[in-house]
This record gives C-alpha cells, sequence and structure tokens, in this order.
C-alpha cells in the first residue's frame, strides 16, 4: 500500500475528512484505491490539538495480507472562549472627583497567549437620591478561532454631592411661668439631600430686658455645614419670658374693738396692696383663731393681709387685732349637801343657807326657799326641799341647787312571822341548834329571830320526841311585838330489823339463765314488816368450766339506818356456752389438668365439755373463676355440742386446673411482592391463650422448608401456624406468600401507571423515532409524545432527597424535558402516593428532584417521572448513525452528604432517525389485595398537609390512644398496618372533632418492638404515623 503522509487540516475547528483514501499494488491481482477505517479522535494535552488515524488494510485474493498503513489527520481545536478576570467594582475616594482614564484587566485563554485589555467607558449613571453616580466599563475578549469570552463589567462609583442642607425653621416661642430659667439647648432639625438628617442646637446670644422690666428675651442662631462642605442659610429662633422679682406693698389696717357683750366677729376685714407689675387691689385677712384673756372676760382675733403677685412674689405680711367683752358663763351655787335631823320626829329648821362664785362678778351667800313637807312612802321618813337661785350682771342664770332636809319618823310596833310546826327529817335527828324566824317593822329593817327552845317530850311507843320554840322583838322606837310558838318533833328508833334465812338451790336445764329476782322476808320494831330481794354477786364458774354459781346477799337497813344481819343464798346451774372447735383442713389443688373432684373431704373437732371426733364436709357446687381457667368446690364442716353451741364452720376448697379451650392466633394478611427486594424475616406472632402458661407456636411450609428459607419465584406457598396451651388445646390459622419476579425494565410508553409497572403489564418502550432533515441532520418531529420512566428505590433513610438525572451519548444536543411537576411521582409498593414529598425541576427542566419525608428506612418505593418527547426538535445528530442513546438512573443524598446511584435504576432508550415505534399500549390493570399505608405526592413544590393527630403512649401494649388534631368535623376512617404493609384493623369514628381522644385495644398479634403504621382518612386529608410495641 501506498504510505498517505499525515496531514492537518485547515482552519479553526474543522471537520473530520468524511473518507481517507490511498493506492495499492500487487504482483497478481489488480492495483486500486482503499478508504481508511476512522480512529477514535484523540486530543492532545493542552487540548489544542485533536488527531484522528485512519487505518488501511488490504487483502488480495490469495488472502495475503498487506503491511498496514496509517496516515494520522490533525486539526486545531479550540471551543473554549477565553476568561476574562473579573476586575471587582470600586469606589473612588472623596467628595465630586474625576472619573479615571483608564480601567483595565487581564484575560487567559486554553490556546492563545493571556493579555491586558481596557474596559469601555459607559454612561455617567446618577442614584435615584442624586448622591452616587457610576460608570461601568466593559471588557471583551475573543481569541483566535472566535471565542467570545464571557462579557465582564466592573462599576467604578463616586459620591456626589453640590446641594447644601436645609435647616428646619423653629419658631420663636415664650417659656411658661415667671422668671424660668433659659433653655440649657434649643434644637430643631436639618436635612441634606445626600447627608443622613439631624438636629442641631443654636448658639444662645445676650439677654435682652423690656423697657417695663417684665419682660427678657434670647436669640439662638442655628448654622450647618454638610461632609462636602455645602453651608446652609442660617436660622434664628427668639426665646421670651416673663420677669418679675419685686413684691406687692400691703397698706397696714389698724387693730380695733367691737362694742357691746359678746358682740358678733366681723365677717370681713380688708385693706389694698399695690404691685410694680401686677394691678392694684383690695384683699381680706384670713382671720386667725379665737385668743381669751386669762381671766376670761375678753377675746380678740388676728386678721391677717398676704399676697403673691403673679409670680410668686410674696409682700410682707400684715396683721390687725378685732377685740370684744366676752362673758357666757352663768354663776356657780355651791351645793349645800342633803342632811338628816337628828332624834326621833325633831323639829324643821327655821333657815338653810349656802354661798355662789362668778368669773366675772363679785362671790356672795344666798337662802334656800323652804319647800312642803314629804313622807316616804313607807311612812318612816319625812323630808322638806331648800331650792337656791342666782344670775350675774350679764343675764347668765346659775345651775339651781337643792338641799333636802330629812327626819326619822316612826308610832308602829314590829310584827313577828308565826313559823309553823314542823318534823325533823330522817331517824333520831339531833334537835336544831337555832330555830328561826322573821319579823317585819313600818320604819326598821325586817329581820330574823332566834326562838327560845324549852323541854324534850316523848310518845307513849317511844316512837317520837318533840321541843317548843318562843319568839319575842322590841323595834327602835321600842314598839313591843306579840310573841309566837314553834313546836318541832323527830322520828326515834335505834333497834335493827331482822332477815329471814334462804336455803341454797341448783337451777335446772342447761346454761338456764340466772334468776330475775332471789327473795325472803324481814320484821322490824317501829318499822312495817315485808319481803327484801337478794344482791346478785360475780358469777363463778367450777375449775371444768361446766359448773357456774352465783351468791344473792340479803342486807335491811330500816328507816332509821339501823343495819339487819346479812344473809346469803347460793344458786347454781350446769354452764356450756364454748362451741367445738373444727380443725381447719387447708385448701389444696389437685394435680393434673381436669380431674375428677374427691368424693370424700374429712377433718377432726374437738369440744370442753363433750368428746371430740371426726365428721366430714358438704360439697358446694363447682365454681368457675373469673379467666375461666379454675374451678374451685368448696367442702363445708360443720358440729353442734349437746348444749347446742354451734362450731364454726370450716370451710376447705379444692381446685383444679380448667381449660378445654384452644389458643387465638391471627396470621397476617396473604404476601404478594417481588423479588426485587429481599424479603423481610417473618417472625412467628406470639398466641393469646385464655389461661396462664406457655403456649408454643410451630411454623410448617408446605413446601416443607424452614419459615424463613428463600421462597420460590412465581410459586404460592402456604405458611401454617400452630399454637398449642398446657393443656394440649391447638389452634391454627395460615396465609399465603407469593414471590413474583422482579420488573426490572425502566422505560415505558403512554398510559403506562403505576400498576402496570408493579405487575408487569407493560411492555418497555423499544425506541424514541425522531424525523431528520437528511443535509442539516436537525430533527423536526420526535415520537411517541411522552414516555415515562419508572424505577424502584429502597429508601435510605426517612427523609431523603433522590434526583433522577438524565444523559446522553452527545450525539443529540438537546435532552428530553419532563412534561410538568405534577408528573413527578413517589409510590408505595401498593401504588398509594401518600408519602409526603416536595417535587421540583432542575437543569432547565430535564431533571427530576424529589425531597421526601416520612418515607420507611429499607423500604422499596416506586419513582415516575413523565417526560415530553418533543422537547427533541430543533435538535442536531452528530453522529452518522443518526442515533443517541439516553441514559436515566436515580441517586440518593441523605442530608449533607453526596448523592449515590441507586442499585438496579438506570435505564437507556435510543433516539432512532426514521424508525417505527410498535410498543404496544398498556392496559387496565389490578393491584394484588394485599393493602398498604397510603402516601401522597403534591402535584407542585409544595409538602402534603394531613389530618394531623397524635398517637400515644409510646411504646404501646394494651391500648393505643389517639387523639383528632383537626379544627373541623368529619368522619374518620383508623387503619393499622404491619412493616409490611398488611391492613391488621379497621375502626370507624362517624362523629371526630378537634381534641377528641379514640381508645383502640389491638385485636392483632404483636412481637416485642415491632413497628407499625396508624393511617387516619378524614374528609380533608390523610395521615400516617409509626408506633412501636412495647418491649
Amino acid at each position: 500500500m501506498v504510505d498517505k503522509p499525515d496531514y492537518t487540516l485547515e482552519g479553526c475547528n474543522p471537520d473530520w475528512p468524511a473518507v481517507v483514501s490511498t493506492t495499492y499494488t500487487d504482483n497478481c491481482d489488480a492495483s486500486g484505491s482503499i478508504d481508511g477505517v476512522a480512529g477514535d479522535v484523540q486530543t492532545s494535552q493542552d487540548g489544542c490539538t485533536q488527531f484522528r488515524d485512519y487505518t488501511f488494510n488490504k487483502t488480495d485474493s490469495c488472502l495475503n495480507n498487506a503491511a498496514p498503513q496509517v496516515t494520522r489527520v490533525s486539526r486545531h481545536y479550540d471551543v473554549t472562549a477565553p476568561v476574562i478576570v473579573d476586575k471587582p467594582d470600586y469606589t473612588l475616594e472623596g467628595c465630586n472627583p474625576d472619573w479615571p482614564a483608564v480601567v483595565s484587566t487581564t484575560y487567559t485563554d486554553n490556546c492563545d497567549a493571556s493579555g491586558i485589555i481596557d474596559g469601555v467607558a459607559g454612561d455617567v449613571q446618577t442614584s435615584q437620591d442624586g448622591c452616587t453616580q457610576y460608570r461601568d466599563y466593559t471588557f471583551n475578549k475573543t481569541d483566535s478561532c472566535l471565542n467570545n469570552a464571557a462579557p465582564q463589567v466592573t462599576r467604578v462609583s463616586r459620591h456626589y454631592d453640590v446641594t447644601a442642607p436645609v435647616i428646619v425653621d423653629k419658631p420663636d416661642y415664650t417659656l411658661e411661668g415667671c422668671n424660668p430659667d433659659w433653655p440649657a439647648v434649643v434644637s430643631t432639625t436639618y436635612t441634606d439631600n445626600c447627608d443622613a438628617s439631624g438636629s442641631i442646637d443654636g448658639v444662645a446670644g445676650d439677654v435682652q430686658t423690656s423697657q417695663d422690666g417684665c419682660t427678657q428675651y434670647r436669640d439662638y442662631t442655628f448654622n450647618k455645614t454638610d461632609s462636602c462642605l455645602n453651608n446652609a442659610a442660617p436660622q434664628v429662633t427668639r426665646v421670651s419670658r416673663h420677669y418679675d422679682v419685686t413684691a406687692p406693698v400691703i397698706v397696714d389696717k389698724p387693730d380695733y374693738t367691737l362694742e357691746g357683750c359678746n358682740p358678733d366677729w366681723p365677717a370681713v376685714v380688708s385693706t389694698t396692696y399695690t404691685d410694680n407689675c401686677d394691678a392694684s387691689g383690695s384683699i381680706d385677712g384670713v382671720a386667725g383663731d379665737v385668743q381669751t384673756s386669762q381671766d376670761g372676760c375678753t377675746q380678740y382675733r388676728d386678721y391677717t393681709f398676704n399676697k403673691t403677685d403673679s409670680c410668686l412674689n410674696n409682700a410682707a405680711p400684715q396683721v390687725t387685732r378685732v377685740s370684744r367683752h366676752y362673758d357666757v358663763t352663768a354663776p356657780v351655787i355651791v351645793d349645800k349637801p342633803d342632811y338628816t335631823l337628828e332624834g326621833c320626829n325633831p323639829d324643821w329648821p327655821a333657815v338653810v343657807s349656802t354661798t355662789y362664785t362668778d368669773n366675772c362678778d363679785a362671790s356672795g351667800s344666798i337662802d334656800g326657799v323652804a319647800g312642803d313637807v314629804q313622807t316616804s312612802q313607807d311612812g318612816c321618813t319625812q323630808f322638806r326641799d331648800y331650792t337656791f337661785n342666782k344670775t350675774d350682771s350679764c343675764l347668765n342664770n346659775a345651775a339651781p341647787q337643792v338641799t333636802r332636809v330629812s327626819r326619822h319618823y316612826d308610832v308602829t310596833a314590829p310584827v313577828i312571822v308565826d313559823k309553823p310546826d314542823y318534823t325533823l327529817e330522817g331517824c333520831n335527828p339531833d334537835w336544831p341548834a337555832v330555830v328561826s324566824t322573821t319579823y317585819t317593822d313600818n320604819c326598821d329593817a325586817s329581820g330574823s329571830i332566834d326562838g327560845v327552845a324549852g323541854d324534850v317530850q316523848t310518845s307513849q311507843d317511844g316512837c317520837t320526841q318533840f321541843r317548843d320554840y318562843t319568839f319575842n322583838k322590841t323595834d327602835s322606837c321600842l314598839n313591843n311585838a306579840a310573841p309566837q310558838v314553834t313546836r318541832v318533833s323527830r322520828h326515834y328508833d335505834v333497834t335493827a330489823p331482822v332477815i329471814v334465812d334462804k336455803p341454797d338451790y341448783t337451777l335446772e336445764g342447761c346454761n338456764p339463765d340466772w334468776p330475775a329476782v332471789v327473795s325472803t322476808t324481814y320484821t322490824d320494831n317501829c318499822d312495817a314488816s315485808g319481803s327484801i330481794d337478794g344482791v346478785a354477786g360475780d358469777v363463778q364458774t367450777s375449775q371444768d368450766g361446766c359448773t357456774q354459781y352465783r351468791d344473792y346477799t340479803f342486807n335491811k337497813t330500816d328507816s332509821c339506818l339501823n343495819n339487819a344481819a346479812p344473809q346469803v343464798t347460793r344458786v347454781s346451774r350446769h354452764y356450756d356456752v364454748t362451741a367445738p372447735v373444727i380443725v381447719d383442713k387447708p385448701d389444696y389443688t389437685l394435680e393434673g389438668c381436669n380431674p375428677d373432684w374427691p368424693a370424700v373431704v374429712s377433718t377432726t373437732y374437738t369440744d370442753n365439755c363433750d368428746a371430740s371426733g371426726s365428721i366430714d364436709g358438704v360439697a358446694g357446687d363447682v365454681q368457675t373463676s373469673q379467666d375461666g381457667c379454675t374451678q374451685f368446690r368448696d367442702y363445708t364442716f360443720n358440729k353442734t355440742d349437746s348444749c347446742l353451741n354451734n362450731a364454726a364452720p370450716q370451710v376447705t376448697r379444692v381446685s383444679r386446673h380448667w381449660d378445654k379451650t384452644a389458643p387465638i392466633i391471627a396470621c397476617p394478611s396473604n404476601v404478594d411482592t417481588t423479588n426485587c427486594e429481599p424479603l423481610p424475616p417473618f417472625v412467628i406472632p406470639t398466641a393469646t391463650d385464655n389461661c396462664e402458661g406457655n403456649v408454643t407456636v410451630v411454623a410448617v411450609r408446605s413446601d416443607d422448608q424452614p419459615l424463613n428459607a428463600p421462597f420460590p419465584v412465581g410459586q404460592v406457598i402456604t405458611v401454617t401456624y400452630t399454637a398449642t396451651d398446657a393443656c394440649n388445646n391447638n389452634a391454627s390459622c395460615s396465609f399465603t406468600v407469593l414471590v413474583r419476579d422482579c420488573v426490572r425494565g425502566h422505560i415505558y410508553p403512554t398510559q403506562t401507571t403505576c400498576c402496570n409497572y408493579n405487575t408487569g403489564t407493560a411492555s418497555q418502550l423499544q425506541q424514541v423515532c425522531t424525523k431528520v432533515v437528511a443535509k442539516s441532520k436537525l430533527v423536526t418531529n420526535a415520537i411517541p409524545g411522552v414516555f415515562f420512566y419508572y424505577s424502584y428505590v429502597t429508601a435510605p433513610a426517612a427523609n431523603f432527597t433522590l434526583e433522577v438525572r438524565q444523559t446522553n451519548d452527545g450525539d443529540l444536543n438537546k435532552l428530553f424535558t419532563v412534561q410538568n411537576v405534577q408528573n413527578i411521582r413517589f409510590f408505595t409498593k401498593d401504588c398509594d402516593n401518600n408519602i409526603p414529598f416536595v417535587a421540583s425541576t432542575f437543569g432547565s427542566g430535564t431533571q427530576a428532584r424529589y425531597v421526601i419525608s416520612g418515607a420507611i428506612p429499607g423500604v422499596t418505593y416506586i419513582v415516575s417521572v413523565k417526560y415530553d418527547v418533543k422537547a427533541l426538535r430543533d435538535a442536531v445528530y452528530s453522529g452518522a448513525d443518526l442515533v443517541s442513546t439516553y441514559t436515566f438512573a436515580s441517586y440518593t443524598k441523605v442530608g449533607a452528604g453526596q448523592f449515590v446511584l441507586a442499585d438496579g435504576t438506570t435505564g437507556t432508550i435510543d433516539a432512532v432517525s426514521g424508525c417505527k415505534d410498535d410498543t404496544p399500549l398498556p392496559g387496565d390493570c389490578q393491584l394484588p389485595s394485599t393493602q398498604h399505608p397510603v402516601a401522597e405526592t403534591s402535584d407542585t413544590p409544595s409538602v402534603f398537609d394531613p389530618a394531623a393527630f397524635t398517637v400515644f403512649p409510646v411504646p404501646f401494649k394494651d391500648v393505643i390512644n389517639i387523639r383528632y388534631q383537626f379544627d373541623y368535623k368529619t368522619n374518620v376512617t383508623i387503619q393499622i398496618f404491619d412493616i409490611r404493609g398488611s391492613l391488621l384493623q379497621t375502626v370507624d369514628d362517624n362523629n371526630a372533632y378537634l381534641d377528641k381522644e379514640v381508645s383502640i385495644t389491638p385485636r392483632f398479634n404483636m412481637g416485642e418492638g415491632q413497628l407499625f403504621f396508624v393511617k387516619i382518612i378524614t374528609n380533608k386529608g390523610v395521615s400516617t404515623q409509626k408506633i412501636v410495641s412495647q418491649n
């Protein structure tokens, strides 16, 4: 073969030659021309040169191979634009500086040399407030291959201000009050177009005074210069004040005395005043307290005049004293005490006199005027009142005084009260030491007098004695009363009674009652004979406790307390009140499960008086415990002795374990899944039993494999759980497991649903077909209109980010776009879409992003994105085969970590020019009956808002409590799922409202620390929460 020399294509980035040819010669065959096979494009280390080796091979008709020849075709390759170094914006120093003549920066280029360029100055721009100006300097650069650098712009700014500040004119004002202090500061505000507004203080001028001396003023001047030395127009504010420091002068009014006796004080006492600034006038004195002279006959009052002008200057006070003669005190008559004349019935006095005093007049003596003679009601006293009166020179009347003179008057004798005869109480009482009675007298006081005792006299039977007491009285006026006599008698007896003796005896029968009364008779010398009852003594008991006796004692004292000699009668009885004692036989439990009851249950008894023995218990009804697991029968023992004493019954309880009820075991729902991810291991459930005790649960698979051995694909396997309790009662339940082959395709035609993908009832899209303009390779149309990307993704965490990324091989210069954010979907394996997430696009709408919250780590979900095929319009093929391969894959990231390619999520589709798409559309689909917790995706970049609720306690054991947190009334469906998504229990609530609590007793089996899901469905939303069973 003729070696074709290497060569370089002309220009920048020229196209590679469609054909590179050379010639060959052969000794036997004809010579000819051959085309080289183009190798891969290679790029130099600096990226500015590319080359491609074209290899020539030739085999003649006899299969002789020519030595290969290689021609290298090179081209200058530069598609990278220069990079202009960004020169930071900056501000010129100072105020109103000149613009710079030149602003420069540097640039670099991957293939050309680096250098310096000057920016092109733009127009001067002024900020809205007019205080800043700036000018943009724009930098551009094009390299030798006409690659244009991204323009850079540097903004140069300057501070610009030629406007003076404006001071706000503060109006003149007058200070309040009199002689106020000048203000320490008088301030106003100013504004400036560029600097900040602010406050400034005026400079105080000298104080000026008015001609009348009552007004002063001071001018405060304001100036301001801004930061650019622009001076504001000055402003002046005048501050005035009222000025007065001279006090008024009050005219002095002379003191004077009022006429007459006790005249009224004047209502007003007035004088006048003058002032330097205020008007003159008249003022009234303020009356002081009334003062009285030492002798009390003269009073005076000071009227004080004060004046304060409007500036609070106080005039020197003036005082005028007004006096008057004053006497309102009556004379005082000395009270002469009442007195009684001496003796009995004396004569009345001829004159009775006393003295008087007066505060202002002279003192003296006066005689009383005698009144009529008066006699007391008892007739024993007579009196006469002498009255004294006096009036002074000021007609003040003294209080009258009266002196009473009395005398004793009595001519009537006393009267002695007759005391009736009486008998002393009791027997043989002592004679009274004194026997008294009372007397009355018309004048003397009444009183008591003692009788004089006579001799003691005795009756004929010797049982009565008497004595006479005589009374006499003379009053203080020697009048004698008539004498009185009282007889005193007494009962007299010193001989004791005699009691008849009653013999001892024994009562009949067993434990008879003691006699209510045991009686005998007695006789007495003075009192009547009669019957008496014995006093029962304490009950005494024999040593063996079976005999008791009681002594009844008879005593008699006559009415004179003479005591008879006592008599005693003993009464006995047979006594037994002690019941037999039954020996308590302990309760016991029969051995084994459901044993027969015993035919006889016996025990023994003892008795204090009768003989001991053995007795059989009476069997009661069979009783069953509340849980139904224990039965018992009470055997009751009773015994009565010969005295009918009943022993305390004894009961022996015989129990037996009773259980003929099988355990309760519940299986999970049937499992229908794929082998896309490992099947979670099955946990043998805990069975419940009506009785305590160990319940064993055994799992058996229909394929005779261990419970968690791999399940065959496509075969329905039945798993049976059998629970056996301690009494060999057993129960069973079953469920099926179907593992389908995993569907791993990813690109599907329009109308493909999650159900189609999950059940394998959709065909993968064969290819995207494009229509191309042959010469330009421009795509004018593409079919089908849309397609779906589907994939299984295992959640790496509860909250994570997922991106579905799209790339191609570069043979087409456009990517497919996501049709809209509503078609970025996220499903559970049951194709429910209630997992909260935020969906969005990036990369000009070609890439899809999910921000997912509330997923279950380790659980597999389904990702779906719908793409618009028409996005390829106006794309251009670069390869000769007019085929471009697109790759789709899912990447996950947790927190701030890196995105990681999710296993098994990569799928490809070719965009082929001129092909025909024959992919069949999917038909109707129905998911298997297994149910899972539902999740939902949003159609826009927003988070799903669930029907709020709280679930407690966490962990739970016997009950699950739910409290609603939505603020509307609704019907609610509560569903509980296990970790595989199997529906375990459903509760309906037709009256749900805010803060209502619902308690649910689980009707499913649960192990320790097992995860479950609680789902709430209301009329307005759905929400799901996790909960764990108690360890």
